[in-house]
């Protein structure tokens, strides 16, 4: 099972939403919704091969 929170699915779904900052550089996190984007099809490609 995984699980998101609310600032994983706004970056997912809507385009205009602010990256959130990185906490260590208080700059926006660096290509936030590519990683989000990954993630997705990480996830999709490994429940697929069940």
């Amino acid at each position: 099972m995984v699980i998101f929170d609310a600032n994983f699915l706004l970056l997912l779904l809507d385009p205009d939403v602010d990256v959130p900052a990185d906490p260590a550089t208080g700059q926006p996190l660096t290509r936030a919704k590519a990683r989000v984007e990954h993630l997705i099809a990480g996830l999709s490609q490994s429940y697929e091969l069940r």
